[in-house]
């Protein structure tokens, strides 16, 4: 299955070790779970986005995501989110909210 990943965050892109201005790429995934996809996708240093999730590495485990109009924090139950063949995925890093008061 093709998803298309697509990384907005400075630091998630220099993890996985894309160059200037690529933001994002077609994955072969194998399965169709948010976990599938993580599975498949390495960073620089060879380890899977999986495997830096389960770790708690910040990048990773710290990050919304955007599916289908839906933004969560990534927690571990939403690994197990189903994906469709074409389906934009976008890792959106740390979001920061400001409140007034």
């Amino acid at each position: 299955m093709e998803i298309i990943l697509q990384i907005l965050n400075p630091a998630i892109r220099k993890k996985v070790g894309w160059k200037e201005g690529k933001s994002q790429e077609i994955c072969h995934v194998t399965g169709n779970t948010l976990g599938d996809l993580l599975k498949t996708v390495m960073d620089a240093q060879g380890k899977s986005f999986w495997e830096r999730f389960m770790e708690r590495d910040g990048a990773i485990s710290q990050t919304y995501v955007f599916i289908g109009g839906d933004i969560f924090y990534l927690h571990e139950k939403d690994l197990a989110r189903p994906l469709v063949h074409g389906q934009k995925v976008a890792l959106l890093g740390q979001l920061v909210f400001c409140g007034g008061g």
